[in-house]
């Protein structure tokens, strides 16, 4: 199942825990990989932003993740959770 995002003037950054014999993306509150999410995609209006968005929101999870991006307006992300759903979200 393929999302789109719609881009105008903005970056996009993924990061996820695929293809890799390990997860290196560790959640510092627990020291452990960061095992709710495979796949992480943030759409924001600098690729700086999208590139650390993405690592943040994949840490956080989703939850956390859609509350760190209520503060940032003009953002979307794209998050793959592990048992496979597909889901969106767009900052207001």
């Amino acid at each position: 199942c393929l999302k789109h995002m719609q881009l105008v003037n903005q970056a996009v950054a993924t990061t996820g825990a695929y293809r890799r014999p390990f997860n290196d993306l560790l959640d510092p509150r627990t020291g452990k990989p960061a095992e709710t999410l495979v796949s992480t995609t943030i759409v924001a209006d600098r690729a700086m932003d999208a590139d650390v968005l993405a690592t943040a929101f994949h840490i956080l999870g989703p939850a956390d993740g859609m509350d760190l991006l209520k503060n940032v307006d003009g953002t979307q992300a794209l998050y793959v959770t592990r048992d496979g759903c597909f889901c969106q979200y767009t900052s207001g």
